[in-house]
């Protein structure tokens, strides 16, 4: 809603992303490690379960946002039905931008399985390849 996007650098619709369904990020760049960068390229760079399963990286779109201040861009993606976290950052292809201590940024999607049962579903998806 419009009183998260006041103050947010980013948020997530729906607030609470889900595993196994599609999710929206949207990104402040005025707010971001870049926002002076001459690159307009906007990036979301992830992986999941700590960087161990599928990564991916996606160009952001521009939103139009009529009476929001800010430098608002979007990212659509569709959160892994395996996934325990998702570790984020935001480029403009040269300049990361990552939480104010260093770290990536951390999704814990709603319904997600445990750790545990990550590894464990894995190690049976190995076994049936063998």
């Amino acid at each position: 809603d419009g009183s998260t996007a006041k103050w947010a650098k980013f948020f997530f619709v729906p607030a609470q992303p889900c595993v196994g369904a599609p999710a929206k990020l949207v990104l402040n760049r005025a707010k971001s490690a870049f926002r002076d960068s001459a690159h307009r390229r906007t990036v979301l760079i992830g992986g999941y379960n700590d960087w161990q399963s599928a990564s991916f990286e996606m160009d952001m779109a521009c939103l139009e946002t009529p009476g929001l201040k800010g430098d608002w861009w979007v990212a659509e993606f569709e959160v892994l039905e395996t996934c325990y976290n998702m570790r984020f950052v935001f480029s403009d292809g040269e300049v990361f931008d990552k939480q104010d201590d260093g770290d990536d940024y951390t999704l814990v999607p709603a319904l997600c399985p445990s750790r545990e049962e990550v590894e464990e579903w894995l190690e049976g998806e190995r076994k049936r390849e063998e």
